[in-house]
């Protein structure tokens, strides 16, 4: 196989000392994040011990970082043919593979690990740990099963027992096997993260908290158990806390933390009478809708603001908040950093202060009493769009119209728990005398096909609508819909902020309901409904289409 392009000035080890010297500054670079200085030195460690599993482990997870799975593939891929007879080998190797999200080619190397130490408990929960990844529930299960009666004390193996029966069966099911893992080994980092997340679904706040706190003390520097504690305090109306544990979010340990490239200082709650300040756009286009919530205070407040925003979102802000400047990102993966660009605006040179929108409510909304109000909505299309809407709902049979939705964009492993399918719905689009259309962005016209088909039910869906980058005529739609239903998902987010109520599907409460019982920065008739544990999605939606009747009966008119 060939090698990646070596540095030409980096000179290679002529023994095993300066063997070893290399391939420990390149693990130091890798930890410091300088993924493209540890490659070179690793290149030209692995050109002296070209088998050494460390050195290709490295090399795979700098590849990873520096946005080449493929070329991180074929190295470890290069590695099945070797002839692994040594198990540490097979074990370095098959967990780089699945921290790197390569499940096929970890369950390989774990399968080999197996056949030359089959007495190996960590190969056995790894290979578990990849059926799991793989979906193959019952089949890790089994595994499990069998070698947990020999090795009851090995709290590694019921956490990840508890982990397949909770993508499988559901959180609550798996919980006597965490608190049995947790019964081994009181301060693992895993174990408690795992179960603050239980913790919440049973509204046992004190104990989330607590698991949390447990595992930021084993594991101080882990992004997951500050963000779960983060969304408990506001999920509490503890909102000064959430917000500062919310930070972690753009850690640098984190793998979806934002650069922005610019000498502009950051912004932490100055005044801004006569400051220009840039926003960033950060994560998902739901979150940055949700967040924009805070832009309309601060437009008061500057002297300018300039927005930066996903790209699809250009139009819709720009009539949103005319006195602002709307700028879209290039996001570029350097180095294994996701470095985002706005290449329309001299950033430098126009603003005084910088921020992502997801560290404005630390500065502006440290209290519920502040939390802004928008039964109107804040976001809105043009007039033209709007009616251009308008016009074509009017010839739909009924005068009430809701637009539904099912699921995200991205359903695997535990997040299937979340959502239901079309299929579930059938009670919801049997209420009569109500136009529903379709919100459910992506491929979706198959799916609605087959179920009107097989139900006789309908769900008008406006083909020509594309409901994933068409924010503006989205929003149009929205703001001619009576209601919109469906999961805590982009086009909940988009119904909300365009005016419409809403009413939200969730297995547990949302961090943003900031202690109150229901959204208060919702249009009225918003609400959160929570799923009952033990109840499928079909009751849930049966229980829905009863309270649908009781709205409808309510809002004639």
């Amino acid at each position: 196989m060939a090698k990646t392009s070596r540095p030409k000035k980096i000179a290679p080890p002529k023994n095993d000392q300066q063997f070893l010297k290399m391939l420990r500054k390149g693990e130091r670079l890798y930890g410091q994040t300088k993924y493209q200085e540890a490659l070179a030195i690793l290149n030209t460690a692995w050109g002296y011990r070209e088998k050494d599993p460390y050195v290709l482990a490295l090399l795979a997870r700098c590849l990873i970082r520096l946005g080449e799975r493929k070329k991180a593939l074929d190295l470890l891929s290069y590695a099945l043919t070797f002839d692994l007879e040594n198990s540490l080998a097979c074990d370095i190797l098959g967990n780089a593979a699945l921290d790197m999200n390569m499940p096929e080619v970890a369950e390989k190397f774990f399968k080999i690990l197996l056949q030359v130490d089959p007495e190996n408990i960590g190969g056995y929960n790894n290979l578990a740990s990849t059926w799991r990844d793989l979906h193959q529930y019952d089949e890790a299960i089994a595994l499990l099963q069998n070698i947990l009666p020999a090795h009851p004390e090995e709290s590694s193996l019921w956490n990840t027992l508890a982990t397949v029966v909770s993508e499988r069966d559901g959180v609550l099911t798996a919980e006597p096997f965490y608190l049995e893992a947790l019964r081994l080994a009181p301060n693992d980092y895993r174990i408690n993260n795992n179960l603050m997340g239980i913790h919440r679904i049973k509204e046992e706040y004190d104990d989330a908290i607590a698991a949390a706190q447990r595992a930021i003390k084993a594991a101080p520097q882990m992004v997951s158990p500050h963000l779960g504690l983060s969304s408990t305090y506001l999920l509490l109306g503890e909102l000064e806390k959430g917000w500062e544990e919310y930070d972690w979010r753009n850690n640098a340990a984190s793998t979806n933390a934002i650069r922005l490239p610019y000498d502009v200082p950051h912004w932490q709650g100055e005044p801004l009478s006569d400051k220009t300040l840039f926003i960033s756009a950060e994560q998902g286009v739901g979150d940055e809708i949700l967040f924009a919530m805070m832009y309309p205070a601060l437009l008061q407040e500057a002297k300018k603001l300039i927005i930066g925003v996903d790209p699809r979102l250009v139009p819709l802000y720009k009539n949103s908040f005319p006195t602002a400047d709307i700028t879209p990102y290039v996001t570029q993966n350097i180095e294994g950093r996701l470095i985002r660009h706005y290449p329309e605006t001299d950033v430098n040179n126009e603003a005084d202060f910088i921020t992502l929108c997801g560290s404005i409510p630390r500065y502006r909304m440290a209290t519920t009493d502040a939390i802004p109000r928008f039964h109107n909505g804040y976001l809105t299309a043009s007039d033209a769009h709007k009616q251009q809407w308008a016009a074509r709902i009017s010839k739909l049979p009924h005068k009430m119209s809701i637009g539904i939705s099912w699921r995200s964009g991205k359903v695997t492993g535990e997040r299937l728990k979340h959502y239901s399918s079309l299929s579930h719905w059938q009670d919801v689009l049997k209420v009569k005398n109500v136009n529903f259309i379709n919100v459910q962005y992506g491929d979706c016209a198959a799916e609605i096909n087959d179920f009107t088909e097989r139900t006789g039910l309908d769900l008008h869906n406006f083909e020509d609508l594309d409901l994933r980058n068409d924010f503006e005529n989205t929003a149009a739609l929205m703001q001619n819909l009576d209601l919109v239903i469906g999961p805590a998902s982009s086009p909940q987010m988009q119904a909300m902020s365009a005016g419409t109520p809403t009413w939200w599907l969730s297995i547990d409460k949302p961090w943003w309901l900031y202690g109150q019982k229901q959204p208060v920065f919702a249009p009225e008739g918003s609400q959160v409904i929570i799923k009952n544990y033990e109840d499928g999605w079909q009751t849930t939606l049966t229980n829905v289409a009863q309270m649908l009747q009781k709205y409808i009966a309510t809002h004639k008119g």
